[in-house]
């Protein structure tokens, strides 16, 4: 199987765990902290939590990508 397509698929699971880990974090800390932070703290929590759903969207294209090109490899 070509480098790029586990390189692919390497990194689609890297983004989609990180995605994972950031909105965790971010609803720890915008939800169930809350009220021990800073107003500008509790923004950059909520805003976590949007880019871990772009992350998670990313790496799942990325895998479905990677998925693809295993694909056609496998049948030629």
């Amino acid at each position: 199987m070509p480098r790029t397509v586990k390189r692919n698929h390497n990194l689609s699971i890297y983004l989609m765990t990180a995605a994972v880990a950031l909105l965790l974090v971010g609803i720890w800390t915008g939800f169930v902290i809350d009220h021990q932070l800073s107003i500008p703290q509790q923004v950059a929590a909520h805003i976590l939590i949007m880019l871990a759903g772009g992350l998670l969207k990313l790496g799942y294209v990325l895998r479905l990508v990677s998925e693809d090109q295993a694909h056609h490899w496998l049948a030629h």
